[in-house]
């Protein structure tokens, strides 16, 4: 793995960045996954976005459990 030009490295982070793009149309399980496993994503702009999706998940599930 050491080997992985930069190039490829960048090519990666770019799709895992456009599946990640994605989350807001996906169940909270699932985004919830991916912001478990932000250490995987080493793009610091990309960090950001998951930070911002885990603060959106987070008040979503108050402001659900609030209307209860």
């Amino acid at each position: 793995m050491a080997a992985l030009s930069r190039a490829s490295v960048e090519e990666d982070l770019r799709q895992k960045r456009i599946s990640v793009v994605r989350v807001y149309g996906w169940p909270l399980r699932r985004t919830m996954t991916i912001v478990h496993h932000v250490h995987k994503y080493t793009s610091r702009p990309l960090q950001g976005f998951l930070d911002a999706v885990r603060s959106h998940a987070q008040s979503s599930i108050e402001r659900y459990q609030g209307d209860r």
